[in-house]
């Protein structure tokens, strides 16, 4: 199973290592077909340039960690 990465601003959480972020929790960010305004409000929460996150690159694997 792959790991989960959060693809907030800088976080480093990774799923991967549980010991280094212990209790955090990932959090799929809304696929855009389906809730396309609720999607842009978390891509602009999460602060990352346009070119590196956008609705056209959100994937089931984007997510938001609860650090």
């Amino acid at each position: 199973m792959p790991g989960k990465h959060c693809c907030y601003g800088e976080c480093k959480s990774d799923s991967r290592y549980p010991e280094r972020f212990p209790g955090v929790k990932f959090f799929p960010i809304p696929k855009p077909l389906n809730r396309l305004e609720e999607t842009k409000e978390w891509i602009k929460a999460c602060g990352r340039p346009h070119d590196q996150l956008n609705p056209e690159r959100i994937t089931k694997h984007h997510y938001v960690c609860s650090k």
